[in-house]
């Protein structure tokens, strides 16, 4: 057992620590609490709350324990390393983790434990401790003995475990026993450090012997005895001697075990019993031996067949699920064992009235289950078996009743769970449900002759199926010809119509003949099938979008009726313009000749649609005015249209919402890339949950880029830039708004804060309230916490900083508290750091006093926040040292990550651009709109008139007053893509592997960590719709620019509870991540493609636990040799870099161009006659990866996989590599778990290969073999592999090429075209993803060329139970496949990942083209050969 750190008084009382933590969290945002105080508070709060987890029995919340682990966590990075303080903080931190894993059996909470046992028991040698407190000391021998001991006993399992399943991986036995004996050498050194007779010594003995037992060996076993049998002499009745009870009882259980004996299964559970007789009810062992006891009489029940058994094993068990807390993530475990329990007891005994009291336990522990249970399923599949017995013993329709009813909601949840992954079938509900309905009916019947029949007729048909005792799937076997039946007299029975069962028999004959006519008539006719891309009605059908749902509806009839013209109806820009000065002008006249003074700060569609409205609350005695929370405002307008509406103030600002900058007012690429049928302003009023304030989003083609406030005495400091000025300056609101507008709402002085040209610097304290906050609460996922030991983030290293200070540079480890700055070069002097002028930096005062500007600004923002350290790559690397840099370089994943936070500088093409808002004077006033409306005008009205007042004077009867409206910032994403930062390939790691950044753009600075995306006037909180139609999520809408970072989920603490194979496919999911947004990046030389992604590595090499090779993680190969382009990609190396290039040396220009999807023609480039050895390109970087081509990759094969669905199988066993030239070496082929429900299915036409055969059994000494690896190729990186292929000649590929929709949204097209591939009898069989150079492929240019190319199989996809869909175009899906000639679902049904090869390539090796996709009965029908693959 563990020992408790905490003060162990019974009268210590716990208080409400959850408004404790809240208040200091909020004191810590504020950072008005000091380091010394903040250690203290937190120290008590780990100590109460571990407190309150320990007395909490059944009704403990690990919430406590983690809460725990947070706060001391932040104690330890708050000490110094060499604090000899750290020592009980450790201590608890290893307690802590370890009771974390008793509660949830993470291996990463085991591994935590042991991790700070370790450092706290080497701290305390180093420290002397056990010479100044043998207390503390003996704490923190026990605590990491503990730790070490269930995980040595862990890996022993897991290695056994390993060793019978060869691809499960994990720990090595050798590793287990090492704990193991670290853990004995704790317990012997407690054991001579503590004094003989004391409780301390005697939990010693017990430890040592638990420990001694586990090791195995006859010694080690006789020595355990001996101690366990000493400890029940000495040891007064209590714990300790029940414990050693309870251990000799497991070993008797480990004798019967080997024996099977049933006379040793009765000591084992007598000895079981008598220790847990005077275990403390308490105990955090008593759920595993009570399990243990359960497990002893359900054998025995097997042995000698006594139902009495299984009732002592229902009982024990109940027990153990009672003592396991419902927030523990084991009990889970604990409750599906129970219920397997109940299941077996119900059908073993003739009792009614136990079985009747066994269902409502059962009921009881449903009805509390949590829905995240992994066994949910499982438990509510028992509780149908439980309910069948009932019926069957008592053969009440009622019972039936309960019991089908459930097994309906089982069979849907059911089928809910396997349209997730498509790997089973799903059951067909329709006539368990006709069961259900029709069972329901006739018990609800009179009693009488004909509801008996049909009781007694639906009692035998379900005997019949059950025979087995498995109700639930006896059930699922009737058939529809007894519902019927059963329907047939449950009609009868309630309408009171004598029948016979002759008469019965012969109605539900004659329906099930009806029914099967019916369907073979409809079988029989031909379905209409519109073309693809259509409606039914020939109209131009676009997706729905998956984000959000949503559908695209046209309203061009109804914008028709509204504007009086046909938006859609294409007309020239000056048409355009005339048409809406026209409507504007028209709309004014009307409104005037209807008596009103429309407002001209107002367009006719603001008019028109109101988006402001009057509150219903009133302030002195007046409603104010809030965005309209009545319906929608469907469409708004295009940005063409918005262009020709800016004399409206709300138009202005929703414009700033979606240009990249207020002068050339180009719509943003992003937003411009969307299908011009989306395009379009939607608005609707929502609410911030934090505040309640409303405001009015806005969506540009269905995605959101911001929202509108009115700034008000309320909030002005939030929504105001330099709101915060004024507060310091002791501005009142209208003091401030005042000297910003004259009485027309122009603007009029411009001294003040708001609008002066020569202020508009950024609030330090705001970032550093942001930084104070997500460094202080945000816990483990904003730092590299102690929890994420072992991990290169970790890693201590020496670097160079700029005192900002001092004004030089110094030396000091990545330990201390110090900012990174990411920016771009350009061509400015960066006056860097040299060996020359090294030295003289390093003296105060050193740096040049002329820096960039970007570089010069961050040393006075970090010194505005009070810090002292900046790491800067132009100053703290010395540039001309190779070496150094180099290793600087491969460890940037350790500078940044380490780094306290990264500022990134947005603005400009250079580091000469400067950080906006550091100086005064660097950015432009934010945009404020003044609109002046009559007061409690629902029109928005304007009277005309003077009007000294702008905020609220009477004129002509009509008060007036004026509303402040802003915009919030673009989202941080959308600001991102129109900076040239965003476009290099070496920022692109920075920000990854920053804890958090500041961004600095244009106007607004913006901050990002693992939890929160914050801005400068931004809500900065979720917020939902004032209606529920456009409130997605139920009112917990999170927020939109949060901006996903793929190595948040690659921890090493992250992976280590999965299976090696969910393990392997989460870092596979977080590298295509990685890749597709890395390979958008420019780089200035094409050779730093791995350099400049060097730090991402190293967290992709920690993920899969195997080498990186050429960009493609060895774990993954196959899947990572998939990726496709997603634009026209030229090899690296090449001349220019263009493909376009490439192709004109020595290449036939084709008679005809092909249009594209830019509204651009491509011209086509035939093969040379005679293909050569380009010697442009970088042998470095192989055609197979990534890295060898330059430009946009995607791996849009997996980009359509249902959630849950397995990844492809292997076709590949292993891969052969000459990694930089060097000597060949093997990369094992991915191991994976089998898929039984399809594996075990026969099938009609999937393919099957033989894929063990290995490299090593292809007698490479036998000259003549062509299918052998060459053991040194005459070029670098040469991957060598077995596989299935097949000539491209077996196939045709289409003409017709489809664009598929980028990622980010399905009505955006993207530039990578798709061609179908067509089987010999010209059928659609799969999808071909084009590739630069390769364009003439299937158009009839160079059958000769076209033979000389190859298809190589790599995976295949298990056959599937849900169709699969293909990729997206803005109209919806691309089909694969023609399934009228290949099957969707069922056998045969698999696809086949297909690598295209180019054998013609002036060398010896092949070449990478593309990716295809093709039907496996396809492939098969093709006769795939398997052939030694070697590509450059």
């Amino acid at each position: 057992m563990a020992s408790n750190p905490t003060p162990s008084g019974s009268d210590m009382p716990v208080p409400d620590l959850a408004n404790l933590q809240s208040l200091l969290r909020a004191a810590l945002a504020l950072g008005v609490v000091s380091p010394d105080e903040e250690i203290e508070a937190r120290s008590q709060l780990a100590n109460r709350l571990i407190l309150k987890y320990d007395r909490g029995g059944p009704q403990r919340n690990t919430q406590d324990l983690r809460d725990a682990i947070e706060h001391s966590d932040a104690v330890l990075r708050r000490l110094p390393r060499d604090s000899p303080t750290r020592l009980p903080h450790l201590n608890r931190l290893s307690y802590a983790h370890m009771s974390e894993y008793t509660a949830s059996r993470s291996r990463r909470a085991l591994d935590e434990a042991v991790a700070c046992g370790r450092l706290a028991r080497l701290e305390a040698a180093a420290a002397g401790l056990p010479e100044n407190d043998m207390e503390l000391y003996c704490d923190i021998l026990n605590n990491v003995g503990v730790a070490l001991s269930y995980r040595g006993q862990y890996g022993r399992e897991e290695a056994s475990e390993a060793s019978s399943a060869p691809a499960a991986g994990g720990r090595n036995a050798s590793a287990a026993d090492l704990d193991l004996d670290e853990a004995i050498g704790c317990a012997r050194e407690m054991q001579t450090c503590t004094r003989p007779g004391t409780e301390r010594h005697a939990m010693a003995l017990l430890n040592l012997a638990s420990r001694l037992k586990a090791r195995g060996d006859p010694a080690s076993h006789a020595e355990a005895v001996d101690l366990l049998r000493q400890l029940q002499v000495i040891s007064p009745p209590g714990s300790v001697s029940g414990l050693a009870t309870m251990q000799l009882g497991q070993m008797a259980v480990a004798k019967y075990q080997k024996s099977d004996v049933l006379e040793d299964l009765d000591d084992a559970l007598r000895q079981m019993r008598e220790g847990m007789d005077v275990m403390p009810e308490g105990s955090e062992l008593r759920p595993q031996y009570l399990n243990l006891v359960t497990v002893l009489y359900s054998k025995r029940y097997k042995k000698v067949d006594d139902v009495a058994d299984l009732r002592n094993a229902v009982r024990f068990s109940h027990m153990a699920l009672a003592a396991v807390p419902a927030s523990h993530g084991v009990r889970s475990g604990y409750l599906v064992q129970h219920m397997r329990l109940l299941r077996d007891f119900v059908n073993a005994t003739a009792s009614v009235q136990e079985v009747s009291e066994a269902t409502l336990e059962a009921n009881q522990h449903l009805t509390n289950m949590p829905r995240e249970y992994r066994e949910r399923h499982d438990c509510r599949t028992l509780y149908g078996e439980v309910l069948g017995r009932k019926y069957t013993l008592s053969r009440e329709l009622e019972d039936l009743d309960a019991a089908v009813h459930h097994i309906v909601t089982v069979c849907y949840d059911y089928n809910a769970r396997v349209e997730q992954s498509g790997t089973r079938p799903q059951i067909n509900t329709s006539i368990v449900y006709g069961l259900s309905s029709n069972v329901r009916k006739l018990s609800r019947a009179p009693s009488g002759p004909v509801r008996d029949a049909g009781a007694k007729n639906v009692y035998d048909q379900i005997a019949t199926a059950c025979k087995s005792h498995d109700f639930v799937n006896g059930l699922l076997s009737i058939r529809a010809e007894t519902v019927t039946l059963l329907g047939i007299y449950a009609d009868a029975a309630c309408s009171k119509e004598a029948i016979s069962d002759e008469d019965a028999q012969k109605r539900a004959t004659e329906i099930e003949l009806h029914k099967a006519t019916e369907l073979e008539d409809r079988r029989s006719r031909t379905p209409r099938k519109p073309e693809d891309y259509q409606t039914e009605l020939g109209l131009r059908s676009l997706a729905m979008d998956p984000t959000n749902k949503r559908v695209v509806m046209d309203l061009s009839g109804l914008m028709t009726d509204i504007l009086g013209y046909d938006p859609s109806e294409p007309v020239s820009h000056t048409e355009f313009v005339a048409r809406q000065a026209r409507l504007e002008k028209e709309s004014i006249e009307k409104a005037k000749a209807d008596g009103k003074h429309p407002n001209p700060k107002l367009c006719h569609m603001c008019r028109l649609v109101k988006p402001l409205s009057l509150t219903t609350e009133t302030t002195d005695g007046r409603r104010a005015f809030t965005w309209n929370p009545e319906g929608s405002f469907l469409p708004f307008g295009t940005w063409h249209q918005l262009k020709q509406r800016q004399h409206c103030s709300i138009c202005r600002l929703v414009l700033s919402l979606i240009t990249t900058d207020p002068v050339t007012n180009n719509l943003h690429p992003r937003l411009a890339a969307i299908d011009r049928e989306i395009q379009g302003v939607q608005l609707r009023a929502s609410e911030v949950q934090a505040s309640g304030e409303v405001v009015l989003t806005v969506e540009y083609g269905m995605r959101e880029v911001g929202e509108l406030r009115i700034a008000t005495e309320r909030n002005y400091t939030s929504a105001l830039r330099q709101g915060w000025e004024a507060r310091e300056q002791h501005h009142e609101f209208g003091d401030l708004i005042g000297s910003a507008h004259n009485q027309d709402g122009q603007a009029g002085r411009v001294n003040g804060p708001l609008h002066s040209a020569t202020g508009q610097q950024v609030n330090p304290s705001l970032l550093g309230r942001w930084l104070n906050d997500c460094e202080l609460n945000h816990g483990g996922a904003c730092n590299r916490s102690h929890s994420h030991r072992g991990e290169r983030s970790d890693t201590v290293i020496n670097l160079a900083f700029i005192d900002v200070i001092d004004n030089c540079l110094v030396s000091a480890t990545s330990a201390v508290k110090y900012f990174a700055l990411s920016y771009v070069w350009g061509t400015v002097d960066m006056s860097p750091t040299l060996l020359a002028n090294y030295e003289s930096r390093c003296q105060k005062g050193g740096l040049p006093p002329q820096l960039p500007h970007t570089i010069a600004d961050t040393i006075v923002l970090v010194r505005a926040l009070g810090e002292r350290y900046l790491w800067v790559d132009a100053l703290c690397i010395v540039q001309d040292n190779p070496e150094n840099k180099m290793r600087d370089i491969a460890r940037m994943d350790v500078i940044y990550s380490r780094a306290f936070a990264t500022v990134v500088a947005l603005r400009g093409a250079s580091a000469d651009a400067g950080l906006p808002g550091v100086r005064p004077g660097t950015r432009y006033p934010q945009q404020v709109e003044p609109l002046v409306v009559n007061a409690g005008d629902e029109d928005l009205d304007c009277n005309p008139g003077p009007n000294s007042d702008p905020d609220r004077e009477l004129v002509k009867g009509k008060e007036k007053v004026t509303l402040h409206l802003v915009a919030t910032p673009t989202p941080l994403h959308l600001a991102l893509e129109t900076s040239r930062w965003d476009t290099r390939g070496w920022t692109f790691q920075e920000r990854l592997l920053s804890r958090r950044c500041l961004y600095f753009a244009d106007r607004y600075v913006y901050f990002q960590c693992s939890r929160h995306v914050l801005s400068e006037c931004g809500v900065n909180g979720p917020v939902r719709g004032k209606q529920r139609f456009w409130d997605y999520n139920d009112g917990k809408k999170t927020l939109t620019a949060f901006l996903e970072n793929p190595l948040s989920d690659l921890h090493h603490g992250e992976l280590t509870d999965l299976t090696p194979e969910l393990r392997r496919a989460k870092a596979f999911a977080g590298y295509v991540k990685l890749v597709e947004k890395y390979t958008t990046r420019k780089l200035s030389h094409d050779a730093d493609i791995i350099n400049a992604f060097l730090g991402t590595f190293a967290v992709l090499n920690a993920s899969f636990q195997s080498d990186i090779f050429c960009g493609l993680p060895a774990a993954a190969l196959d899947l990572a040799l998939l990726w496709a382009p997603a634009a026209r990609l030229s090899r690296r190396g090449s001349t220019l870099g263009l493909a376009i290039r490439q192709n004109i040396e020595g290449k036939p220009a084709l008679g005809h161009l092909l249009p594209t999807n830019r509204g651009t023609v491509l011209q086509i480039w035939g093969p040379a006659e005679q293909q050569t050895f380009d010697q442009n390109i970088d042998r470095r970087f192989p055609s197979w990866s990534w890295v060898g081509w330059v430009g946009a990759v995607e791996y849009r094969l997996f980009a359509e996989m249902r959630p849950e669905e397995p990844p492809p199988k292997s076709l590949i066993k292993e891969f052969a590599i000459n990694m930089d030239g060097k000597a060949l070496q093997t990369i094992p082929g991915r191991k994976q778990q089998r898929v039984p429900s399809l594996d075990d299915s026969p099938s009609t036409s999937a393919t099957r290969y033989d894929t063990a055969i290995s490299l090593a059994n292809l007698h490479l000494n036998d000259p003549d073999a062509e299918n052998k690896p060459i053991a040194s190729p005459s070029l670098p990186n040469i991957l060598q592999f077995l596989a299935p292929t097949v000539p491209l000649s077996a196939f045709t590929i289409s003409t017709q090429c489809e664009y598929i929709s980028a990622l980010h949204h399905i009505h955006a097209s993207g530039q990578q075209a798709v061609r179908h591939i067509l089987d010999r009898a010209g059928a659609r069989c799969g999808l071909w993803w084009e590739q630069a150079g390769y364009v003439y492929i299937g158009r009839g240019v160079s059958a000769a060329a076209e033979r000389k190319m190859l298809l190589v199989g790599v995976s295949q996809h298990h056959d599937t139970f849900r169709a699969r869909t293909g990729p997206s175009r803005a109209e919806g899906e691309i089909r694969l496949f023609d399934p009228a000639v290949y099957p969707e679902i069922g056998p045969g049904s698999g696809l086949v990942n297909v690598l295209a090869v180019d054998l013609d390539m002036g060398h010896e090796f092949g070449e990478r083209i593309t990716v295809a996709r093709i039907h496996a009965r396809a492939w098969e029908e093709a006769g795939p050969v398997m052939k030694m693959v070697r590509l450059a």
